[in-house]
């Protein structure tokens, strides 16, 4: 069943979260920087885990499918801008090329980089990150659809437990590789339920504990690993 299939990225590693963290210690800060996070969602565990590295340099290691790098506490590292090689590895055997890609880096700017699948074809996602205050007493929350069992997906955001049996979804049929824009939405808690499009049929649901205002998240569907 499609519902096997799927996972969501969940708990702490399920909704990336966004801050203004204070760049880490220890960087220099010469010239202008963006902020670059990294997400491994290559299905193919003859891929993963990865190291990755930004402009030759070691930005994570042994970041295993799900994952995410910084990390929690952390969530960004600074980054010139420019043109900025990213070079993905498998940790067991770094002969292995995974992914390179190139990011064009604008000072200032945050970005989240996701190595994608299928298995036959790693490419790289790139998001611009939003990470603007948002309203008094609002919270943003944005949807990826990174599972490529899942070409489309209908997403419904409600209140925990709440019926989806008459209301339109909150995004539609988001495919493979898309992103919604960013959802203001009253700081609470809310269940996001991830449908086959089209249908009411729920493939994988997930309930995020209540937000503090000001908070922001990417929810990210992935397959199950």
């Amino acid at each position: 069943m499609i519902a096997r299939k799927l996972a969501v990225l969940a708990a702490a590693l399920a909704v990336l979260s966004s801050c203004s963290e204070d760049i880490p210690t220890g960087v220099d800060l010469q010239g202008n920087i963006g902020r670059l996070r990294f997400v491994n969602a290559i299905p193919d565990p003859t891929k993963v885990p990865v190291n990755i590295l930004v402009a030759g340099l070691p930005f994570a290691v042994n970041v295993a499918y799900g994952g995410f790098a910084p990390g929690a506490a952390n969530p960004y590292f600074p980054v010139l801008q420019g043109m900025q090689t990213i070079a993905v590895r498998r940790t067991a055997d770094t002969s292995v090329r995974v992914l390179d890609m190139t990011l064009d880096v604008i000072g200032g700017a945050d970005y989240t980089v996701l190595a994608i699948g299928p298995t036959a074809s790693v490419s790289g996602l790139v998001l611009r990150d939003d990470n603007t205050v948002p309203d008094a007493g609002q919270v943003r929350l944005r949807l990826l659809n990174a599972s490529p069992s899942s070409p489309s997906v209908d997403v419904y955001v409600t209140a925990p437990a709440a019926s989806i049996a008459a209301i339109p979804p909150t995004v539609g049929a988001l495919a493979f590789q898309a992103v919604s824009g960013y959802l203001a939405r009253p700081a609470a808690s809310y269940q996001v339920r991830f449908t086959t499009a089209g249908t009411k049929t729920v493939v994988r649901d997930l309930t995020i504990a209540t937000l503090a205002a000001g908070a922001v998240r990417t929810v990210v569907l992935l397959d199950a690993a």
